[in-house]
């Protein structure tokens, strides 16, 4: 986003990967997301686009894009450690307080929610990130696999903690400007996700190497369940999925134990 304002306080990494071996899958999917961007044109937030080497076309689409602010494009495939990692990293060196990262299988629907997540974010310092996929908190069984597959909504996700094996115990709702957010416990998710920087660049401290897909989850679950985590929901959510996670596909076809060597100078 070729903003006039210095003075933004979050990053937003958008990261890509259409390759000529998913073309068929991503293509459709990558164009019918990219353009929901736009909803995030006149928001307080600035955006990195973060490529996985996909296509020359896509990466044309994206460069001539006068949405991004950065362009960090890679010469190999990473995964979602990609957009995570290089979101965080651009984040705390250019000062950000707070980093979001997505992906091209989502579609943004909502063009006012930035300034009362910050305004969330800022008034309740104890929580750590907040979560902005689709969600309704008074259809709780239509967001959890345990009564509707992933199959069905790709949105759904499972109402306990990974690591605690405890039931999500929500806060009373907090209304800021037309939204309404809640905080629970939990656990860590590679789904879009509004972070404070610090908290999530804690992820890397003393890592050498970054797993990927279902084994950064692991590693991040357990890393941030030490504070331990406090999540933040926001209800009706600002993006949704398009379809099942190619994150699915990936696990299942290539080896998850894959780590990132990270490079300091």
């Amino acid at each position: 986003m070729k903003s006039s304002r210095d003075n933004n306080r979050l990053l937003i990494g958008y990261l890509t990967f259409v390759n000529e071996e998913n073309r068929s899958r991503m293509m459709s999917v990558f164009e019918a997301s990219f353009p929901t961007l736009e909803m995030l044109r006149n928001q307080p937030c600035d955006i990195v686009s973060v490529d996985n080497n996909s296509l020359d076309e896509v990466k044309r689409q994206l460069i001539e894009s006068e949405l991004f602010r950065y362009n960090l494009h890679l010469s190999q495939n990473f995964y979602d450690s990609a957009v995570i990692y290089c979101s965080a990293l651009l984040a705390q060196e250019r000062g950000y307080p707070y980093v979001m990262y997505m992906y091209d299988d989502f579609h943004v629907y909502d063009n006012s929610f930035v300034k009362d997540c910050l305004e969330f974010m800022d008034s309740n310092e104890h929580v750590h990130c907040l979560r902005i996929p689709l969600y309704d908190f008074n259809n709780k069984e239509k967001f959890d696999p345990d009564f509707t597959p992933k199959s069905v909504n790709p949105d759904a996700v499972r109402h306990f903690n990974t690591i605690t094996n405890r039931r999500i115990k929500w806060s009373e709702p907090i209304t800021i400007g037309t939204k309404t957010f809640y905080y629970n416990n939990w656990h860590y998710t590679s789904r879009p996700t509004l972070w404070r920087t610090e908290v999530l660049m804690s992820l890397f401290d003393n890592v050498d190497e970054i797993p990927i897909l279902n084994m950064f989850e692991r590693h991040a679950t357990h890393k941030l369940n030490e504070l331990p985590l406090v999540t933040g929901v926001m209800d009706k959510g600002a993006m949704h999925t398009v379809m099942q996670s190619e994150r699915i596909r990936l696990v299942k076809k290539d080896r998850i134990d894959l780590k990132i060597r990270v490079v300091k100078e």
